[in-house]
C-alpha cells in the first residue's frame, strides 16, 4: 500500500520510488537523532547548572561563616581589651575629669582603628555604651 503510494507520487519509477523512500527514511533518522541529541544536552547544561549553582551557594555559605567568625573574634577580642574595659568603667564614673574621658575615648578608637586594619572584611566597628554613649570608627 505504502509502495503503491510512493510509485503514484514518484510518477511511477521503481528507481523515483527507493530514492524518495530513501530519503524519507534519512530524514525521519536525522530528525529522531537531533531530538536525542537536543534532550542528551539539555540533561548535561541542566546538570551542569544545578552543580555550579549549589558551589556557588556552598563558596556564599563558606564566607558568610568566616566573617561571623571575624566578627566573633572581634567582639571577644574587645570583651577582654583592658583600654575598652577601662573606658566602659569610666562612662558609668562620673569622678572623672573630661580630659581623662577624651583621653580613654581616643585611645579606644585607636584598638578599633588598628582592629579594622586587620580585618578587611570589616569595615566599621562602633561601641554602644548602657547611657546612650556611641564611639566607631568606619573606613
Amino acid at each position: 500500500m505504502i509502495r503503491n503510494r510512493l510509485l503514484k507520487l514518484s510518477g511511477g519509477s521503481l528507481q523515483t520510488s527507493l530514492s524518495l523512500s530513501f530519503m524519507i527514511m534519512s530524514v525521519v533518522v536525522l530528525i529522531v537523532t537531533a531530538v536525542g541529541i537536543y534532550f542528551g544536552v539539555q540533561d548535561i547544561w541542566q546538570k551542569r547548572s544545578e552543580k555550579s549553582t549549589l558551589q556557588l551557594f556552598e563558596q556564599l555559605q563558606y564566607s558568610v561563616d568566616v566573617m561571623r567568625h571575624d566578627a566573633d573574634k572581634v567582639s571577644k577580642l574587645f570583651l577582654i581589651d583592658p583600654d575598652i574595659q577601662a573606658y566602659l568603667e569610666t562612662i558609668s564614673d562620673s569622678s572623672n575629669s573630661p580630659g581623662e574621658h577624651v583621653n580613654l575615648t581616643n585611645r579606644v578608637m585607636d584598638r578599633i582603628s588598628i582592629v579594622l586594619k586587620n580585618y578587611e572584611s570589616i569595615s566599621s566597628i562602633y561601641l554602644f555604651t548602657d547611657h546612650g554613649i556611641v564611639v566607631g570608627v568606619s573606613d
